[in-house]
């Protein structure tokens, strides 16, 4: 369809209403002097008119072929194509197509559409099928129906320019998702066409419709940004996870600053596909699958997810995917050794279930070389996380046969059946390890009147160990109920427990009338009538008590007393068996102590000693590593007593060894060192 630009003249009318020469004269030369001075294209295209159709004169094609090429030059549409047509009368081709191409861009349909069957023809220039569809695009969308049937018989997928906009049109007509996807941007950048966000919008839309993912995201811009004037949050995380599912990584990225859960419903399966897909949840793999797999054509796409989640470690789908491998639902193939790895897999990450069938595969030989301990073995497993049938299971089998009592596992088997022996072995391990599943078999041990668990759970709260908070009242609490089951150990825990918390004294003894030195004293006291006495059951008394019964002599300023229980710990204590730091310790204690009563000679003395002996001791294997710290402590308290003593020449020397060894050395001895 021709686009023109119709100016009205005066002169023109009259020259069509009224017919007279004089007129027709006075308004051709009006219409010439207008042209002329103002270089007005549609007065030049007028005259040409008026010389091609004979209303001046007779017909004057070459007076109308120079007018129509002023009006041409100068960008007139209908001039162009009026001239092309003389061109091509006189079979000038090459002025023609010229001429046809600059109406054409100017937006007549009707020379796209004659240029087109020139370049399909090629009888009067070089054929060329990109260059005629290029026109016959262009026709097209001007209005000319049968460009339409042109194109069809031309290679229109094999043209070159795939961003060309009526290209992108005419695919677009025709069912092309990518096309109406390109003319969105288009219309929305003004590339090529006038900038128009409506229509932008509605080319979105359609690729939407045919499943572009790249348009939701465009869609999802619009809702967010408000483009046409209304913003709709929840559209718009509904098409950016659209997108988001199909690999739109833009529209990923702007989901992860978004409130989704807001706006989207927890059921809403595009929803779910997103976390399955984008965010590979595994979870949300395994509940996609379950709800695929009810779907004959989507058993593939179910598969892959069970088995995307599978190797998430997510156990539900390891364990489906174990049984859809022993059954061979397809399409899988069935294998045996296949559901066994998945079973195993899921063993290993926790799944109790797992454990138990691994159990009834080893023993069926399913998948797996049949091996009855292994069986044994993941059965005692299972059993231990709760499941009945692996219990059941293993009353049958003979299980000492395989396994030695103090497997950890069988253990805890064992323990779980209520065996005291076993809850007992348990409490300790953990205890050693300060696990806080000690408390748990220390506390069953108890339950069954065992006193070395009540001695074990009395330390863990006493010491706050296996991740317990102290708590002395509980201490003092385990401790008594072992002495009710006739543990004369538990005489020294409360000797120590009452001598080191005033607290407990205030609270439980003070109301009796009882102190605190005397309630520690008892208990010492009955310690050591076990501890220390010879007899046929016992051969070796235990320097524990005499070092009790000191430190607590020492608290209440018995200073005497504390020193000849010292020295019973010294005489009985074993060098080859005995804590070696500890006896040390005692030494370094009684020196203090004689210091106190003035015997600073006597002090100095078992200085000389405790050094001689951690001498002796430094290349024992508990002994060694603490060596220097021990000698540099001991040099620090004979300097101290030398200078008591007077002798500060040989204090400061004796300082000087402690500081080499990384002995700290209190300001106030620094300083009368230097002076």
């Amino acid at each position: 369809m021709r686009i023109r630009n119709i100016y009205i003249y005066v002169s023109v009318i009259t020259l069509l209403v009224f017919g007279t020469t004089n007129v027709l004269g006075q308004s051709i030369d009006q219409l010439k002097k207008q042209a002329k001075y103002n270089n007005d294209a549609e007065s030049w295209y007028q005259l040409g008119q008026a010389y091609q159709k004979g209303e001046i004169e007779k017909v004057n094609l070459k007076k109308a072929a120079s007018y129509y090429e002023k009006a041409a030059q100068l960008g007139h549409v209908d001039a162009s194509l009026a001239l092309a047509d003389i061109k091509m009368s006189k079979n000038e081709y090459g002025d023609a197509i010229k001429l046809l191409k600059i109406a054409s861009k100017g937006g007549a349909a009707e020379a796209s559409y004659q240029l087109g069957t020139i370049y399909e023809d090629g009888k009067n220039v070089t054929k060329d099928e990109n260059e005629a569809i290029y026109f016959y695009l262009r026709a097209l969308d001007g209005g000319i129906e049968k460009s339409e049937l042109a194109l069809k018989k031309l290679p229109v997928a094999d043209y070159p320019d795939k961003s060309d906009i009526f290209y992108q049109k005419y695919l677009g007509e025709n069912g092309s998702a990518e096309s109406d996807y390109q003319l969105g941007l288009a219309y929305k950048n003004g590339k090529e066409v006038d900038k128009d966000l409506k229509k932008s919008f509605d080319y979105f839309n359609r690729a939407s419709k045919k499943d572009f993912p790249e348009a939701d995201y465009e869609l999802a811009l619009f809702y967010k940004n408000g483009l046409l004037g209304i913003k709709d949050s929840r559209k718009a995380i509904h098409y950016l996870i659209n997108a988001s599912n199909h690999g739109v990584k833009p529209a990923t990225d702007m989901l992860e600053t978004m409130d989704i859960k807001t706006f989207v419903s927890e059921d809403d399966i595009n929803y779910l596909k997103y976390q399955a897909i984008t965010l590979n949840n595994a979870e949300a793999q395994y509940t996609l699958y379950l709800l695929l797999s009810k779907n004959e054509e989507e058993k593939s796409k179910a598969l892959e997810m069970c088995q995307r989640s599978a190797l998430q470690d997510y156990q539900p789908a390891m364990l489906t995917l174990a049984n859809l491998y022993l059954s061979g639902t397809p399409p899988l193939k069935k294998s045996t050794t296949a559901a066994f790895k998945w079973r195993r897999q899921a063993a290993y990450v926790g799944s109790d279930s797992a454990e138990y069938l691994l159990g009834t595969m080893y023993e069926g030989g399913v998948g797996v070389q049949k091996s009855e301990e292994r069986a044994v073995r993941w059965y005692i497993k299972a059993a231990n996380h709760g499941v009945e049938a692996a219990s059941a299971r293993l009353k049958t089998l003979n299980i000492d046969q395989y396994i030695d009592a103090t497997d950890l596992e069988y253990a805890t088997y064992k323990a779980n059946q209520g065996d005291l022996n076993a809850q007992l072995m348990l409490g300790k391990y953990y205890y050693k390890n300060d696990q806080a599943a000690a408390i748990n078999w220390l506390q069953k041990a108890g339950n069954q009147n065992s006193a070395e668990a009540e001695l074990y759970l009395g330390d863990i709260f006493k010491d706050g160990k296996c991740q317990m908070v102290g708590d002395i009242n509980k201490a003092e609490e385990h401790y008594k109920k072992a002495l009710a089951l006739g543990s004369q150990e538990a005489n020294l825990r409360m000797a120590q427990l009452y001598s080191e918390n005033a607290s407990l004294n205030t609270k439980s003894l003070t109301s009796r009338g009882i102190s605190k030195e005397d309630d520690a004293m008892q208990y010492a006291n009955a310690y050591m009538v076990s501890a220390t006495h010879i007899n046929s059951d016992n051969t070796n008394p235990d320097p524990q008590a005499y070092l009790l019964m000191g430190n607590i002599h020492q608290q209440n300023g018995k200073t005497v007393e504390a020193i000849k229980q010292y020295d019973l710990y010294i005489k009985t204590f074993d060098e080859a068996e005995g804590n070696h730091k500890e006896f040390i310790e005692v030494i370094n204690k009684q020196a203090n102590a004689y210091a106190e009563l003035g015997e600073i000679n006597s002090a100095l003395l078992q200085i000389d000693i405790a050094l001689a002996k951690a001498d002796d001791f430094s290349q024992i294997k508990d002994f060694k590593e603490s060596y220097s710290t021990i000698k540099g402590e001991l040099f620090y308290t004979q300097a101290i007593l030398l200078f008591k003593k007077g002798d500060k020449y040989k204090a400061c020397n004796v300082f000087q060894k402690a500081k080499a060894i990384g002995i700290p050395i209190e300001e106030k001895y620094e300083n009368l060192c230097l002076n």
